[in-house]
């Protein structure tokens, strides 16, 4: 990626407005990247004073985006380089408490660490420099005055409210750089719109049965004839990436997954405008949503796998169920036209869809799909078949599959003991 390159070359030269305005401008294409967020936090503490910085409070706040992402995704070099960067942000601004507990954090973590990173890649500079930073704030603290204010340690540990900027917010925050310092970049040339380069929106939609969560991606503004994309399952999460026509990559990002999953036993397949995941339950039973709804944790408590905690509880599940799962009676007419709607946009056909449906289904389903007989049924069925289709899976939670709707559209269909 262009952007992110420059801004790491105007790190190089000093150039930290215009490091600011390329780690900006790389988080327009890729919001969730904490790397740019720890580059772009660096640079708002190095601004000089006739460029309007040091800007501590904006690089502490890049850094606890960056520290949030990196937990969410679980990678431990970004996070530890995450957390060191939040814990200089910290000092910098004297909060010299708060500061010493994540030195400390990350000198801990490196010296209980099994395997030896790689010191070459660029997330591990920081490494040598931790043991001066503990032995730094050692000194301070020995010689720091009784009451001093600064050593209280009132560190946010729960960072689950922080919110990510979105690529539109982003964007916002590009044009006040760009608006800034004038002189320093040369205004951009407007060209007209480019169909290739527009954003691919990925939409995840999904069902299930008791055994296999399956999670359909249906991309737009792209087919993905020769496209390598890469799926990353884990116990908790789904990580879809897509490399567009423009450069960028549209990425998905599930976490944490409603209950564990097998990675091991879970598939996917990709197809001409869509992807298609089948999360092997470790457990069987019906979920109430593909995503676990988290509120923060009560205070005190801290989120589990956080590294800046100390203790405390985690995330606690949302009692209030999922709107797509909420009480009172639905329209099933309209949930019927919105599927028709889909599998119709997915295909790319105006044929009507009884037909259509099952030839597609004959074309693209791999051997073995224990979903195909269904599927094919549901293509073929008249709209009274579907509905009682749809409501008796449903309200069933999946243990029942009815096609009469005379019988099913009397009342609510009990799931069986």
């Amino acid at each position: 990626m262009d952007a992110a390159k420059n801004a790491d070359a105007a790190m190089q030269k000093s150039d930290f407005p215009l490091a600011i305005q390329k780690y900006t401008q790389a988080l327009t294409e890729l919001p969730r990247a904490a790397v740019f967020y720890i580059g772009r936090s660096t640079a708002f503490s190095r601004l000089k004073p006739e460029d309007g910085g040091p800007k501590y409070q904006d690089a502490l706040d890049d850094a606890e985006i960056a520290v949030r992402l990196a937990v969410e995704r679980g990678g431990h070099e970004i996070m530890l380089a995450a957390v060191m960067r939040r814990a200089i942000s910290l000092f910098q601004l004297e909060r010299f408490g708060d500061a010493e507990k994540l030195f400390n954090y990350v000198a801990l973590s490196i010296e209980n660490e099994s395997t030896v990173p790689d010191p070459k890649k660029s997330i591990n500079k920081f490494r040598p420099s931790v043991p001066t930073w503990v032995a730094k704030m050692k000194t301070l603290r020995d010689n720091k005055v009784e009451g001093d204010e600064k050593w209280v340690v009132n560190i946010d540990d729960d960072l689950s409210d922080i919110a990510i900027p979105t690529s539109e917010q982003l964007k916002a925050q590009l044009d006040v750089v760009l608006a800034k310092y004038p002189s320093r970049f040369p205004a951009p040339v407007k060209k007209e719109e480019d169909l290739s380069t527009r954003p691919v929106e990925i939409r995840p939609d999904w069902y299930e049965t008791p055994q296999v969560m399956s999670v359909i991606f249906l991309l737009k503004n792209m087919t993905l004839e020769n496209v390598e994309v890469d799926v990353q399952m884990s116990e908790t999460s789904l990580v879809v990436k897509v490399p567009t026509p423009s450069g960028s990559i549209a990425e998905a990002y599930i976490y944490p997954l409603w209950a564990p999953i097998d990675p091991e036993q879970s598939t996917f397949v990709v197809k001409s405008s869509k992807i298609e995941v089948s999360l092997r339950k470790k457990t069987s039973g019906m979920w109430k949503n593909l995503m676990k709804v988290l509120v923060p944790a009560q205070q005190g408590a801290v989120p589990s796998g956080n590294p800046n905690s100390n203790s405390g509880a985690d995330n606690v599940e949302s009692s209030k169920e999922p709107e797509q799962h909420g009480k009172g009676p639905k329209d099933w007419d309209k949930v019927l036209a919105d599927l028709d709607a889909e599998e119709k946009a997915s295909s790319g056909s105006k044929v009507n869809a009884s037909t259509d449906g099952a030839a597609d289904m004959d074309d693209e389903e791999e051997p073995g799909d224990v979903d195909a007989f269904f599927k094919k049924l549901y293509a073929g069925a008249d709209d009274d078949t579907r509905r009682a289709m749809i409501k008796s899976f449903t309200e069933s939670q999946g243990t029942s599959l009815s096609t009469n709707w005379s019988d099913v559209g009397k009342g609510k269909v009990n799931p069986h003991e």
